[in-house]
């Protein structure tokens, strides 16, 4: 059995390049054992490609305003 080999993006070009593929598609920031189970397969499909967001540069900023600026998979 052939699974695809889940992308690692690293900037937000290679996201939108990634995302503006055809096919099906899931997004995820990470997997934990609670959240996704830990295996070697692709548990959405053989043909879906998974985009592991974990290595987009994260960034966290309160704001004068209180509010807090989330950028990447934080």
């Amino acid at each position: 059995m052939h699974t695809r080999p889940e992308i690692y993006t690293k900037s937000l070009k290679t996201l939108k390049l990634e995302v503006s593929k055809p096919g099906d598609l899931v997004v995820l920031g990470g997997k934990t054992s609670t959240v996704l189970p830990y295996q070697k397969d692709n548990i959405f499909g053989e043909e879906t490609r998974v985009i592991n967001l974990s290595q987009m540069p994260k960034e966290l900023k309160l704001l004068d305003s209180g509010d807090l600026l989330i950028r990447g998979p934080v």
